[in-house]
Formats: C-alpha cells, structure tokens, sequence
C-alpha cells in the first residue's frame, strides 16, 4: 500500500517543470528512508539494505545476483531506487486532514447518473445529426471548428457542467446539516429544507403567499371581477418590494400576470415603481418580459417613456441576445416612425444617439450622407463594427437587423461588401424572411463567385419547401434560377425537394409563382412590374456567364416530365383548382410573346394530360350539380379546356381529338348549357377534320335549333 502512494506520489511530479519535480522527489525519499526504522535493529545505510536482499535471496554476498526492482516513479532519469518487502514492518499514519467541501456533495458514478449521462449524449448526438442535414458542408477548416465544438458540449454534459433546465437548483449544506437530515424522516426534513431555502431567499415567505393567489388569478375558471381582486390582494403583498422581486424566475411571472389582468391603476403603479429599473430589465433574462407585457398593455406615455430609456442602449441592447429580442418586438410591433428613426439613428454613431437634429424630422442614412458627406465612411464603419458581431448570433434573424444590413449594403465598399457576403454565407436562410433581408440576400447571391453560391444553396438543403410558402423568402429562389449558372446543381439542391412537396407548393400563392417562373420566366401575368425590376437588377452581375435562354431552357427540362406526369395524374382534381388550374394551362399552352426561351413539351406527355382532361369531361352532363360542376360548367376548368382548345391548331396532337373520342355519346347534352356549347364550337374550328367530321355527325342542325343562347347561336352558324 505504501509502495502505491509512493508511486502516485512520484509519478504525478511528471505533470510539473523540471527543477520543481527533482526538489519535490528528493524530499519524498527521505519521508521514505525514515520509514525504514525498524524495532530490532535499524538499517540505515546501502550497504544494510544490500544485505537484507542478499539474505533473502539466499545467496552469496560476494557474488550477488541483480534483484529484479520496481520502478517507483515515470520519470526518465531516477537517483534512487527502493524495493519493499512483505516482512518489513512499515510505519503508516493515517491523515488528520479534515474533509474537503466536497465530501457533502451527491455521489457520482450511479447507475441512474450514468443512464442519464448515455441519454443526453443521445439527445444531443440526434440533434446535431438534424441539424447536420440542415446546414451545408463548410470548408474543411470550419469542419474542425464544429467538430471541436461539438466534442467540448459532449465533455460538458459527461463531467456534469451542463445542467437540465429542469432540474431544481441543489441547496448546499455542511456535513453536519446532511448527516442531521438524513436521520429525519420525509416530511420533517421537507419543512427542514424549507426553512433552509428561507434563509437564502429574504422574500421566501412573501413569495410563496403570492404563488398560492396567483394560482387563483391564472386559472381559466376565474372570474374577470375574482382576477381584479386578487391583482389588488397580491400588490398589496409586493407593493414597495416589486424592484426585488422583478428579477426571479417566479416572481417575475406574478408581476407579468398581474400587469396582463390587472386595471391601468395597478399598472400604472408598478410602471412607476420599476421605471428606473427598465434598461436593467431589458437585460434580465427574466425581467424582460415585463418590459414586454407593458409594451403590450401600456399607455402610450408608458410605450413613450420605455423608447426614451433605450436611448444611448440601442447598440448594447442589440449585442445581448435576450434583450435584442425586446427590441426587435418594440421596434417592429409597437413603434411608430418617429420611434423607429430614434432607434435606428443610434447605430450610425456615437454621436447621433445623444445628439438630435433640430427639426427632429425622420430621415433616411441616404439623406443623412447628402447632408454630411463627411461623414459616410465612419457611419459605414460603425455600421460595419456592430454587424460582423452580430452576424453569426440569433439576432441575425431580427428585422432590426435586416434594416441596418441593407443601409450597409447600399454605401459599402467593394472591400466591405466582400468580408460581409463571407461572413453571411452560411446564414442565408435566416434573413430571407423580411423583405429587407431577402434583397440582402439576393445581393450576396448577385455579388458572390460560383464556390460561395453553392455553399449558399447548400444551406438550403432541407428548407426549400418552407422557403417556397412564405412571401418574401420565395424571391430569394426566383433570383437564384435567374443566376446561378450551375443548373445541375440547382437541380441537386432546390428542385428535386420542391417536386418532391410540388403538391403542398402549388396550393400557396407563393408557392406557385416560382413553378410559373420555371415554365415562364418573368412572366407579367404572374408576377408584378415591380418584381420583375427587382429581378433585372441582378441580370447584369460579373459573376454569370452562361445565356439566360440556355439556363432556362436547362432548368425546364428538369421539370417538364415531373410536371407533366404529376398533373396527368391528379388532374380530376387540379383542373378545379384555381392555382393548379392556370399551372397547366402555362404548362401546355402555345407558345407566345411572353416566352423567353424555346419552351418544348413531349408529345407523350403532352398526350397523357389531354387525355387525362378528356377522361374527366366524359363523366355524365348534369347542369348546375351541387356535388361538384361538370368541367364544361365548371368556371376554372371550363377557361382552361377554352384555352388549350384554342390552341389545338398549332400542335400534331390535339384536345379536341382525345374530348370528341372520350366523349361522343355525350356530346349532344352539353347543349344545355351555354358554357358547353363554346366548347363544341371551339373543336369545330380547331380540331382536325376527321374529328370535324364525327362532331358533325353527333350533333344534329334541328337539335342545335331548339336552344336560343349565345354558343348554341354561334355554333348553329359554324354547323350551317
């Protein structure tokens, strides 16, 4: 055993420097010699240590063989060496050290602590996994840096460092109070502790008597006249106390309830007692939400009088992730455009935020520089310092934040424009929300080379359908097919996830204006003068080569026979939609005007969508059927069928055939109706002659008399 600590003794000493390891071992071989004292008779030299060995080996002295010794210590070069024996009586005296603190700590090493410690690092494992999927392969370098993170999160979690959020804060105790309350039973030893928890927490009692009415005041059975009551019972408990009770967890929730339930007057009171406290509260990680809640709920003096306290903290309160939050909510939902210039004004120099103008009106940075031109590369600068800090954190996401990008953007330098577009590559996805962002974004994509593009697709992978439904976030993908020259890339990345979801995305009136652009890019039908300006803004960037005309032609062929079998497919129910419905119509109508390349469709698919068309007309004419219209009634279906009818002259395979085939018996009762009769006069004029001929022969001259509306007038004159 004493061999053992001898060991670890020495052996530790390999962790220090050099010149503290010898003075230390030194010191530890004497300790060690002392011990060799024995009762009868002491060895105290080489030479009787060399003897004992002898003897006990049995040998010769004069000849005496090597004894095989065991290396006390790792280190390389030792002065001495001992070797213990089973027959030495050893000296050992036991530690009087008192025990350290964390003797009264919890073991660890459980079974229960190891399974827990397996779960999290499963939970944690499955969540970088997901999020792996999301985010793109960076470079190789950045590769090693998530690696390293992800390493130290899992050592966090197995030495304990990491707690779960659930998990009550533990109360420590002496040895003595632990021992003491396990010798008590359950319930003595819960009011124990409580009592414990009551010295720590000065409020504990005041608390813990609000907890019990606000239990009251949050259920939904509580009468509106019962919740007056109790806010005015708990503020009587708080009042002159709130300032210390504002910044805990619990307390802060009664605070918010009562401010949510209670009248302007209990508002007002509390407003009036925290009013010095409200940058503090921004900060908290809990107070903030009353800052919040009287954003919400307060007066507009109340709102007035928060926005002047965030004067001259804009730019702290935007570096702190929590409180940037409470500024985005009041710059974004509760401020007005006086509110906003004050808030925005601060973060283009020191000097702005304390010093107004004199006729206080609301300008923009452009107006701004026009008047001090000066000034431009220290407001872009200052711009710059507060951006590339924020960049990579959670308030990326912040309309706030868009705003300020996109003054950055738009009187930035070449130099600075590069190092912002490298350090928001990855981030993409997170701005394109807000309108702001999304031409933050379609910029970097206009001013970036071909190896940063794809990185900024990548970051898409797994988001494509969910960029697809929102309002902004959908131009963002109009830009990139009107760019990125790469199209096999495009089709790894973006298409094959959007036809993967082609059903949820033509139902969205976002949605489907990105299929049209597919089928006709830039098309004025489907998207607004505006957008379309928008687009053209990034036609002329340095870094696309290849013709618009062959990308798009490329990028339709990857779609076309998706497209076609999808709608050959389900068409008995998208030809009565209204999105899907004009989708397939822009998909195999004629070529015009409009089209910015030569837009081919198969005649094999072109042939299963017509006779999936004429497969839904040959069901049974009922005029005016509640359970669903005919499709020669229907009126989304009817301008589709009038459309692609029209057009039937300028193709070798034709609707009109495949409807006059599928439909002959029933030909005759769409005289009935008015709708009806413009088909049958639309095959007549551009259906082939043979299909002429069998409608000739289906539809009688005396029968087609008998009806007086328009389209039964019209194609009496065509039969005649």
């Amino acid at each position: 055993m004493k061999m053992k600590r001898e060991r670890g003794k020495v052996s530790a000493l390999g962790k220090g420097n050099r010149c503290k390891k010898e003075s230390i071992f030194n010191g530890t071989r004497h300790t060690a010699g002392k011990s060799w004292i024995k009762t009868n008779g002491q060895m105290e030299s080489k030479q009787q240590e060399k003897e004992f060995i002898d003897k006990k080996t049995g040998k010769d002295s004069a000849n005496p063989p090597e004894a095989k010794k065991k290396r006390v210590s790792f280190a390389d070069d030792l002065e001495k060496m001992k070797v213990f024996d089973r027959r030495m009586k050893l000296a050992v005296t036991p530690s009087t050290a008192s025990p350290g603190r964390s003797i009264i700590m919890k073991k660890e090493g459980g079974m229960r602590e190891i399974c827990n410690e397996v779960i999290k690092k499963s939970e944690f494992m499955q969540e970088t996994s997901m999020n792996s999927v999301r985010k793109l392969a960076v470079p190789n370098s950045e590769e090693e840096e998530t690696k390293k993170s992800r390493k130290r999160q899992l050592q966090k979690i197995s030495c304990g460092k990491i707690r779960p959020t659930n998990e009550r804060r533990k109360l420590q105790v002496t040895r003595k109070i632990k021992q003491k309350l396990l010798n008590m039973p359950k319930k003595e030893r819960k009011v124990y502790i409580r009592e414990l928890r009551r010295k720590h927490k000065p409020h504990f009692d005041l608390v813990l008597q609000c907890k019990h009415l606000w239990e009251k005041l949050r259920c939904g059975k509580t009468s509106e006249t019962e919740r007056k009551k109790l806010v005015i019972d708990i503020y009587g408990i708080v009042k002159g106390k709130v300032k210390e009770l504002i910044f805990a967890h619990d307390a802060c929730r009664i605070v918010e309830c009562m401010v949510k339930n209670g009248g302007s007057d209990v508002r007002n009171a509390l407003f009036e007692e925290l009013v010095s406290e409200i940058i503090s509260m921004t900060k908290s990680k809990y107070a903030r939400f009353f800052i919040i809640k009287m954003l919400k709920h307060g007066s507009v003096v109340q709102r007035q009088i928060i926005f002047d306290a965030f004067r001259g903290h804009c730019v702290s309160l935007l570096r702190m992730s929590s409180s940037a939050q409470v500024l985005e909510s009041a710059y974004n939902d509760y401020a007005n455009a006086q509110q906003r210039y004050s808030i925005i004004i601060e973060f283009y120099g020191v000097d702005f935020s304390y010093f107004k103008a004199a006729d206080n009106r609301v300008r923009t940075l452009k107006e701004i520089i026009m008047d001090f031109p000066s000034r431009k590369s220290s407001v872009v600068k200052y711009l710059e310092n507060i951006l590339i800090d924020i960049v990579d954190k959670p308030q990326i996401k912040l309309s706030l934040t868009h705003r300020l990008l996109s003054d950055f953007f738009e009187f930035a330098g070449n130099k600075q424009l590069e190092e912002m577009i490298d350090s928001l590559k990855l981030y993409i996805p997170q701005i394109v929300h807000t309108n702001d962002g999304v031409r933050i974004a379609m910029k970097c994509l206009w001013n970036s080379s071909a190896r940063t593009r794809k990185v900024m697709l990548k970051n898409f992978k797994g988001l494509v359908m969910k960029t697809c439904l929102e309002e902004f976030a959908h131009r963002f993908l109009i830009a990139v097919f009107d760019t990125v020259d790469d199209t096999v890339l495009i089709d790894r990345y973006l298409l094959k996830e959007l036809l993967d979801n082609i059903d949820e995305i033509i139902k969205s009136n976002y949605g489907v204006k990105i299929m049209h652009h597919l089928i006709h890019p830039r098309d004025p039908r489907f998207c607004s003068a505006s957008q379309i300006a928008v687009y053209k803004a990034g036609d002329e960037n340095p870094y696309s080569k290849k013709d618009s005309k062959l990308r798009y032609a490329e990028l339709f062929s990857y779609i076309q026979k998706p497209f076609c079998s999808y709608f050959a497919t389900n068409m008995d129910v998208l030809l009565f939609e209204s999105h899907a419905s004009l989708l397939i119509l822009d998909l195999l109508e004629a070529p015009t005007d409009l089209d910015v390349f030569d837009r081919k469709v198969s005649l094999e698919d072109r042939a299963a969508c017509y006779d999936a068309i004429a497969l839904i007309c040959s069901r049974e004419f009922i005029p005016c059927d509640r359970e669903q219209l005919h499709p020669v009634e229907h009126p989304q279906a009817h301008f589709v069928i009038s459309k692609l009818l029209k057009s039937d002259s300028k193709f070798d395979i034709r609707l009109g055939d495949f409807i006059v085939e599928r439909c002959r018996d029933q030909l005759s009762s769409w005289l009935a109706c008015n709708k009806g009769c413009f088909i049958l006069l639309h095959i007549l004029e551009n259906a082939s002659q043979q299909t002429q001929k069998l409608l000739r022969s289906a539809l009688s001259l005396a029968v087609v008399g008998k009806y007086h509306t328009k389209g039964a007038t019209a194609l009496k004159q065509k039969l005649k």
